[in-house]
């Protein structure tokens, strides 16, 4: 149990600072483009 314990912290860890990182990075001329497409299609299912 502790080897689990031993292994999956630092990987959660590891995993959480790379979104945030990812998510502050972000391109943001794909993320105009995104969130457009995203606005369209549900704002055409209202």
């Amino acid at each position: 149990m502790e080897m689990i314990i031993f292994i999956a912290a630092p990987t959660v860890f590891a995993v959480l600072i790379y979104g945030v990182k990812d998510y502050h990075c972000r391109d943001k001329r794909k993320s105009k483009i995104t969130d457009q497409i995203v606005r369209d299609r549900y704002h055409n299912l209202c």
